[in-house]
């Protein structure tokens, strides 16, 4: 593989941190933020549920 590989690897790599840190941007964002209707998150609202 060589220099090439290595390339992509890097840039795979790249990738998939941005993505990842997209998803936990978006989990924060679903656990932390209430709807306008007042109504708490589903995650939130199922642990409440079955707490």
């Amino acid at each position: 593989m060589g220099h090439t590989g290595s390339d992509l690897a890097l840039e795979t790599a790249d990738a998939v941190v941005a993505l990842s840190r997209r998803a936990r941007r978006l989990v924060v964002q679903n656990l932390v933020i209430w709807d306008p209707t007042g109504h708490p998150p589903l995650p939130i609202g199922v642990a409440g549920h079955e707490g």
